[in-house]
């Protein structure tokens, strides 16, 4: 399967250390990653965007990879694929929504009427400046906690999961996880502060 595209070119370029990580992981992964993919999404593309979008996430940690073990490694990327996979999923399904065309007001008059659902414009800025305000907050942390933070929230992996990855026990990782939402939690004070 080729997933490397135009993608691991550009990595290569950009970042050769890293790069040269990522193409060995791709050459010998992509294969199984695809299977856990198509397996979950039942679609060849869809799953083939699902893998490209788990190498995109590996290379953003990759950082991450450099620690563990084979086994470990394997099952990181498995991990990161099923996350993906179900992401996807719930983003299909969103945007499939049953829309009532036709209803019969009072008068027996047929009308067309397409409900919307989606947010406002104001309240579609908010969230995203929020949601920007949080990544430079997570971007501010140290590695080790903006390292746990990003697998639990951003990958959905359980604590048990993170302690395995990083070799560090479960209380250590909850212990970072505490410190780093009482970090950012402390950052967005001082910013409402000011």
């Amino acid at each position: 399967m080729v997933v490397r595209l135009l993608l691991l070119t550009l990595i290569t370029t950009l970042d050769p250390l890293n790069g040269d990580l990522l193409k060995r992981l791709i050459d010998e992964h992509s294969d199984k990653l695809y299977a856990v993919a198509y397996g979950i999404v039942h679609d060849s593309e869809d799953a083939k965007d699902v893998v490209q979008e788990t190498f995109i996430s590996v290379w953003l940690t990759i950082r991450n990879f450099y620690k563990l073990e084979r086994e470990d490694t394997i099952a990181l990327l498995v991990k990161y694929t099923q996350n993906k996979a179900k992401d996807h999923l719930r983003r299909r399904k969103s945007r499939v929504q049953t829309i009532p065309l036709i209803y019969e007001d009072d008068d027996g008059e047929k009308d067309f009427v397409i409900p919307d659902y989606t947010q406002n414009p104001e309240e579609q800025t908010v969230a995203k400046e929020a949601l920007k305000q949080l990544a430079a907050y997570v971007d501010q942390l140290p590695d080790t906690q903006r390292d746990v933070i990003e697998m639990r929230y951003k990958y959905g992996m359980s604590e048990s999961e993170i302690a395995q990855a990083l070799s560090i026990s479960e209380s250590a990782v909850s212990s970072r996880l505490n410190r780093a939402k009482n970090s950012l939690q402390k950052m967005r004070r001082e910013k409402e502060d000011e």
